[in-house]
């Protein structure tokens, strides 16, 4: 019987050692998947990323040559520079419209990187771009309306002068 058994538990151990090297090969397989499920994703949030963070810093850039702008407006405004005040009028309004622009891929690229990963933290991401655009929209509208006041001001003062002058040649 010993002659028997031997071959048998031969076969029993290369059976055993066939099925652990299929095991390591199936592991190192998903492994190898795996990682290449990971690498994707991370070059597409990169991908994603960089134009957000860019757009970002384009759109902050943007509202400091408003800030300037609205500056430099007040100063040709307070001196009659009428050429001047609607140039720099024109650049507001310009950097406002190029601002919704930047916020709106924001959105779009920031709803292509929300649908590559699944992460809870994303609400709050969408949230603050949300809060960013909601503040880009009203500091766009506060600058509009300095600029609609300073324009009914003048109006204003042009109808008094002109009423002046009717007023004086009456006399």
């Amino acid at each position: 019987m010993t002659l028997n058994q031997k071959p048998n538990t031969g076969f029993r151990i290369g059976v055993s050692v066939a099925m652990i090297i299929m095991m390591l090969g199936v592991v190192i397989s998903l492994d190898i998947l795996t990682t290449y499920s990971i690498t994707n994703t991370t070059k597409k949030i990169t991908e994603i990323n960089n134009p957000i963070s860019k757009s970002l810093s384009d759109i902050s850039n943007m509202q400091t040559n408003q800030r300037t702008i609205m500056h430099s407006a007040t100063t040709s405004y307070s001196t009659s520079d009428t050429s001047t005040y609607n140039m720099l009028k024109d650049q507001f309004y310009s950097y406002s419209d190029m601002s919704e622009l930047q916020l709106q891929q924001i959105e779009n690229d920031f709803s292509e990187l929300s649908n590559t990963i699944q992460d809870p933290q994303m609400d709050s991401w969408s949230s603050s771009i949300n809060d960013i655009k909601n503040l880009n929209s009203e500091y766009n509208q506060i600058g509009q309306q300095v600029f609609n006041s300073a324009e009914m001001r003048k109006s204003n003062i042009n109808q008094l002068v002109s009423t002046f002058d009717n007023d004086a040649i009456k006399i």
